[in-house]
């Protein structure tokens, strides 16, 4: 009985660690199809939270991103959190599936 009751708990166990690991793969996915796009002019925010313009990608690894009127900063692509579309005058988070724009988040 003691057995029967150890391998359902573990089982329960495992079937859980899945269904929480399986949204943080799309999540991943969805942030490394993001920063594959990255091109010149796109606006984003970092993970340190500095916004600007991508001025100049330099390598398959760092980017160029141009805050304000003279600050250019370095960063690599994994530095970058979220591409942003202010476009119309909202800020919006843009979300990506194999490189192409999915859906529009407003931010609040």
């Amino acid at each position: 009985m003691g057995d029967l009751f150890g391998f359902i708990t573990m089982l329960i166990m495992i079937i859980a660690s899945i269904c929480f690991l399986r949204p943080r793969g799309k999540q991943y996915k969805s942030m490394s199809d993001m920063r594959k796009g990255l091109k010149v002019g796109d606006r984003v925010s970092t993970f340190d939270g500095i916004c600007g313009n991508i001025t100049e990608v330099l390598n398959n690894e760092n980017l160029l991103i141009k805050v304000g009127e003279e600050a250019i900063f370095e960063f690599t692509r994994g530095g970058v959190c979220r591409m942003i579309d202010d476009s119309n005058g909202e800020i919006k988070e843009l979300y990506f599936d194999s490189g192409k724009r999915i859906a529009d988040k407003k931010r609040s």
